[in-house]
């Protein structure tokens, strides 16, 4: 057997698969017009016992035409609707059933690619935000030793710098919301967030607590993202 005979055969294999029930002309449809026409009969007997002038029935021989008549039409229209079915509508149904199916399997390998992406997309942020965390310590450190204004400028333009580089990757990973909220954290600082930091000097106190309010938004972005 060759490989398009074999495909024609499973092709023809599965619409059988897909046939549907015959609706218009099922058995019993056939088997209660016998039952009809017996009962028929049988009145026209009983009617001639009640009134012996009126004309006997030939009921053997108008059984077995009836019958005969009803089978033959019953198996042309069966043929005709069992025809139909194979040849038109079971197609048609296959053909649904397949594109439902590649729709599915659409939808799951998009989903899939999505989680994947996602997935990828976790690990490259993860990369890329690993040496700004570590970049805290030593942003917090060249705060708190800085010696007069110019050196304490020289470090909140690096912490500026460095919410910068955080808010672009974060728009990278397309988490723009998380973006405009770390964006915030530090923008104002309180009298009661400064009243934590009152080990360090009035005149450096404010840069130290902003930095740490970045720190904490970005460690609680990481942790509510899994990044």
């Amino acid at each position: 057997m060759t490989a398009e005979e074999k495909k024609r055969r499973d092709y023809w294999h599965r619409v059988r698969q897909h046939m549907p029930q015959l609706k218009f002309w099922p058995l019993y449809r056939l088997v209660a017009a016998l039952a009809l026409s017996g009962g028929q009969r049988g009145f026209a007997v009983l009617r001639h016992k009640w009134n012996p002038k009126s004309p006997p029935p030939e009921l053997i021989k108008e059984v077995v035409i009836f019958t005969v008549a009803t089978i033959i039409i019953y198996m042309v229209l069966y043929a005709f609707e069992w025809s139909w079915n194979y040849v038109v509508i079971a197609p048609m149904i296959m053909d649904r059933d397949n594109q439902e199916q590649l729709a599915k399997q659409k939808n799951e390998i998009s989903s899939l690619k999505q989680e994947l992406d996602s997935s990828e997309k976790v690990k490259n942020l993860k990369r890329k935000l690993a040496p700004l965390i570590n970049q805290e310590i030593s942003l917090h450190d060249r705060l708190l030793s800085a010696q007069d204004g110019a050196e304490l400028t020289s470090g909140a333009a690096a912490v500026r710098e460095w919410v910068s580089r955080v808010i672009t990757l974060l728009k990278e990973a397309d988490e723009p919301t998380d973006a405009e909220v770390f964006s915030q954290a530090g923008r104002v600082v309180s009298a009661q967030q400064l009243a934590e930091f009152h080990y360090v000097r009035d005149w450096k106190r404010e840069e130290v607590a902003r930095l740490t309010l970045y720190c904490r938004e970005l460690a609680q972005i990481k942790s509510t993202r899994r990044f």
